[in-house]
């Protein structure tokens, strides 16, 4: 309602939607180093690598896989804010058709449209090694335990909530240990890759109508006269695959071409069907 409300000020779809619209305040010996949505988007990730770390740690102390602990775990994370905002004013013109007593009249209607639609789409991507994430949890994650939302800072729904990574990759090395997907050495990698991908999408809105009926004139009897609406839309891949060799210090971590090369096609795959579902303005 509040962005219907500044639509009348021409605010909906013609600025930069924030990624976050509750902004926490940034404590006064922090203030000019970290951002609000800064803050918000780190605690993010750091909720991404915690889950990511546990589901690890569970799955290698649980079945001892070298293989899993020799690969790594690439991450991409979209977040996409857009904001429309829809004016519809109509205004219908009656003049009663002479004699005074007739019930003829003549009804002229004039309406006019106007819309406005902003996006902004931010994407990072990052590829953690396996052994970094599980020594990590080792440290910082008690056995038994989920104690990711209170080291990240960030708890709610959607992509704030569970994310159950961990049931994510525990359930792989299940089919891997077992044995079942392939007749070979349960010590040697099964996969190639493989590949999850959470997707959330929050939309709400308003609208206001003011509707006035006179003699001669009526005006906003059917539609809105403003409107307004925010979809906000978090995407997360993560792939976990063999890690290309060997690492170079002053490069980022990337995996093996051929793992990389499947995450990048599953990214393109949600880009496009993103781009394919994103609304088109209002009228």
């Amino acid at each position: 309602m509040g962005c219907a409300l500044a639509a009348t000020l021409g605010g909906c779809g013609l600025y930069v939607p924030e990624k976050n619209l509750i902004q926490e305040e940034v404590p006064a010996n922090e203030k000019g180093l970290i951002s609000p949505e800064g803050r918000y988007e780190s605690n993010l990730v750091g909720l991404i690598k915690c889950e990511t770390g546990k589901g690890l740690l569970e799955a290698y102390d649980a079945f001892h896989l070298p293989w899993l602990k020799s690969w790594g775990t690439a991450v991409t994370l979209t977040i996409t804010a857009e904001e429309q905002s829809s004016a519809n004013p109509g205004i219908s013109s009656i003049n009663p058709i002479a004699p005074a007593t007739s019930m003829q009249s003549f009804t002229a209607a004039f309406g006019a449209t106007g819309s406005a639609n902003a996006t902004r789409t931010e994407t990072i991507q990052f590829t953690y090694p396996n052994d970094f994430l599980i020594n990590y949890a080792r440290k910082n994650i008690r056995p038994g335990t989920s104690d990711c939302h209170e080291s990240a800072r960030v708890n709610g729904p959607g992509i704030e909530g569970d994310l159950k990574i961990a049931d994510f990759i525990y359930d792989k090395t299940v089919v891997a240990a077992t044995g079942n997907a392939a007749p070979r050495n349960r010590l040697l990698p099964l996969y190639n890759t493989f590949t999850e991908e959470i997707t959330f999408v929050a939309a709400f809105g308003g609208n206001f109508t003011p509707t006035w009926k006179l003699t001669r004139l009526s005006a906003n009897t059917s539609g809105n006269l403003l409107s307004a609406t925010r979809t906000k839309t978090n995407d997360l891949i993560i792939t976990l695959g063999p890690l290309q060799t060997p690492i170079k210090p002053t490069l980022p971590v990337q995996l093996s071409q051929s793992a990389q090369n499947q995450h990048n096609a599953r990214v393109q795959g949600s880009a496009t069907a993103s781009s394919g579902q994103a609304q088109t303005p209002t009228h």
